[in-house]
């Protein structure tokens, strides 16, 4: 019987752990994180066991990466093994590593921070890939052919019988009976294996000329992976007779270099830059879902909410499967090398390239037509990165030189040209607000009224003279970032004209942005975000800061979250960064991916990347509560847990007997919102918490 003063301890715990949760957020954020070396080999292959992601990385040996929190990757190991690490097979804390020309090392994991080499096996050749099976593992030899080990002592294996191949094997999948192995030019080996000791080859699959470089059994469904065709699908429920279930390899033209699958998803790692997600509709058949761009993909490995995605360069992206049906972005649009994006519009994305302005319609994010197309007069081309197309009402301004274009927005997907005519100096930057439009000419800030498009008049010029990077207009206040850094405000009141309120230090050059009556500071040097509130507007106060690693060269701020390009890296792409500025106080990096954008522009709904010669569109971030307690209490020597969140969320819950060494414990769903899950009392105490996503 637990005694009184237990359970008074355990309530007041699962009251701190309540109001924990209730004030934690947890993002919708499909693509988590990167993990990354800084030597950047190629990764050759993933294998995925519970929280611990293995990462084998050519010459530099096995890491071993805790995933526990997909967000937050963090190495927690390595075994730097003497060949090239290539493949590997895990079984309880025993892990096989294929080192290649090294032969197969053997590694006590049951300290996963420090792997210990136990055993060596040198009666190889090139082992490439490896698979295990009770007490008998199974190596894909390059030059070989399948070799089966003993390995019941794994400090002294033992080699039981070899199958060769006619071009060797490169991977490696295990049925109850049979293996299945990429033989290079030889199609699919299937081997009998029911004896270990005595295997025999039951026939080969031919291909075609196509090269076969990766298997993955699902059931009684193989897929072949192809360099150069993707990867084709095979009925094996008779292994005898292997049935080809489609002419077709999928996707076509594709490279493909890793596959593996996972809670009825299939995903391939295509070196061209993509990762290809599909479903599994029947035994046999599947279906295209989608795809993300990536860094040269190599290697994936699954589990039934996340891909780990490993490049040739290092790197490993980690990709949410929450959505499967939208892994990550929703649509892609081509719009040609050298164009730069506006969007200020809910519903309308605007191209420019050169002397064209093309609108489309993206109100339908998977359904993204051109609307509209002006070609302006101007001799000075819209490829800026750092050119703005600030709105107010119906109208919208362009000034990408000397020259001022004002365009009819009324019908935003179908922008008509009301001013398209030269300036004696060239405009930059320029803002639009309620009093007016405000613009950046020759060394001063000047005051427009464009009520009457056709005759503007200019209402004010400051007196002071600067050079700027970037305006912004909150109310009556213009706040002025100065080129070489430092912040002026301004106000703007008819019959005063533009008085200069104060100025406020910086600590560098950048640009600016607004969220709600907050000031966002993006600049060059760090701290690099700055977040001021406007509580006063005339003396704007620091809340806080985020000093990150780098800057960034093109942003979005949005509801409270910076969708930021990194600086320096802007011009070739080198990933996107999520900043949730929720808190100035705490900013925090909550997530991001790797596709190599080099701009980003959002019209409120989504957020659209351009990459190369394309835009890709992703969803914006959600922010939705971390499921909560909704009570607690004892029922029959049961602990009874009840939980409430958004409907179809998930809840991971952790339990600990002392307050310390949290182990997960259950993932549960919320389809309705609410869920109650019970658990025996072992022992006196058990103390329950949820875990953030």
């Amino acid at each position: 019987m637990t005694a009184p003063w237990l359970s008074r301890l355990r309530l007041w715990v699962f009251l701190l752990l309540l109001v924990e949760s209730a004030l934690a957020l947890e993002l919708d954020l499909r693509t988590k994180a990167r993990w990354s070396m800084e030597e950047r080999p190629t990764i050759l292959s993933l294998k995925l066991q519970g929280d611990r992601l293995h990462v084998c990385a050519t010459t530099n040996g096995l890491y071993v990466v805790d995933v526990s929190r997909p967000e937050f990757p963090r190495t927690i190991g390595r075994y730097d093994s003497p060949g090239r690490a290539s493949g590997l097979a895990l079984d309880g804390d025993t892990a096989y590593l294929a080192d290649d020309s090294g032969g197969l090392r053997i590694l006590d994991m049951a300290d996963p921070t420090r792997p210990r080499p136990i055993g060596h096996f040198a009666g190889a050749t090139n082992v490439y890939r490896v698979a295990v099976q009770g007490r008998h593992l199974y190596l894909a030899d390059i030059q070989r052919g399948l070799l089966i080990l003993d390995v019941g002592n794994p400090t002294s294996p033992m080699l039981l019988a070899e199958v060769p191949l006619q071009s060797g094997a490169v991977d490696v999948a295990l049925g109850r009976d049979h293996a299945f192995l990429a033989g290079r030019a030889a199609g699919v080996g299937i081997v009998d294996i029911r004896d270990p000791a005595r295997p025999t080859l039951v026939t080969n699959l031919d291909l075609g000329s196509v090269t076969t470089v990766a298997t993955s059994l699902s059931g009684s469904t193989l897929y072949a992976g192809a360099y150069g065709r993707g990867f084709a699908i095979v009925d094996v429920s008779a292994p005898t007779q292997p049935r080809l279930m489609t002419n077709q390899f999928t996707p076509p033209q594709a490279f493909c270099t890793g596959l593996d699958h996972a809670a009825g998803l299939v995903g391939m790692a295509d070196p061209a830059g993509t990762f290809h997600l599909f479903r599994e509709v029947a035994p046999a058949a599947i279906d295209y879902v989608g795809r993300f761009w990536l860094e040269s993909a190599q290697a994936v490995a699954m589990d039934s909410r996340h891909a780990f995605v490993a490049s040739s360069q290092g790197f490993v992206d980690v990709v949410g499967l929450d959505e499967p049906a939208r892994p990550v972005a929703v649509a892609q649009v081509p719009v040609g090398a050298g164009s730069v994006l506006f969007a200020e519009q809910p519903g309308a994305l605007h191209v420019a390239r050169f002397s064209l302005l093309t609108t489309f319609d993206v109100s339908v994010p998977d359904g993204i037509r051109p609307t509209w197309t002006n070609r302006l007069s101007s001799s000075f081309p819209l490829t800026s990165r750092l050119l703005e197309f600030p709105t107010h009402g119906r109208l919208g301004f362009l000034s990408p030189g000397p020259r001022t274009t004002v365009l009819d927005l009324s019908v935003p997907t179908r922008p008509e040209v009301l001013v398209d005519s030269p300036n004696s100096l060239t405009v930059r930057p320029l803002v639009a607000g309620e009093a007016g439009v405000f613009l950046a000419v020759g060394g001063r800030l000047e005051w427009w009224d464009y009520s009457d498009p056709q005759n503007p008049i200019r209402v004010a010029a400051s007196t002071n003279a600067g050079t700027y990077s970037s305006l912004r207009v909150h109310g009556d206040h213009i706040y002025a970032f100065r080129r070489e850094g430092g912040l002026e405000i301004h106000h703007a009141r008819r019959g005063d004209g533009l008085v200069l309120l104060s100025t406020a230090a910086t600590e560098g050059p950048g640009r600016l942005a607004l969220s709600g009556d907050r000031l966002v500071l993006v600049q060059d040097v760090r701290p690099f975000v700055v977040v001021l509130s406007l509580a006063d507007p005339a003396n704007p106060s620091r809340l806080g800061f985020f000093p990150g690693d780098h800057g960034f060269g093109s942003f979005v701020v949005r509801d409270g979250f910076l969708y930021g390009v990194p600086l320096f890296e802007s011009f070739n792409g080198s990933g996107v960064e999520v900043l949730d500025l929720g808190d100035p106080a705490a900013i925090r990096r909550v997530g991001g991916n790797a596709i190599p954008a080099t701009q980003l522009v959002s019209d409120g709904l989504s957020l659209f990347c351009l990459v190369q010669d394309r835009v890709l569109v992703f969803p914006l971030v959600k922010r939705t509560a971390v499921p909560r307690w909704s009570g607690m209490g004892v029922r029959e020597g049961r602990s009874v847990l009840q939980i409430e969140g958004e409907p179809d969320a998930f809840a991971d819950i952790e339990r600990s007997d002392t307050l310390g060494g949290w182990r997960r414990w259950r993932s549960v769903g919320l389809p309705q919102g609410t869920a109650t899950v019970e658990d025996d009392l072992v022992g006196p105490t058990s103390f329950y918490r949820i875990a953030p996503r």
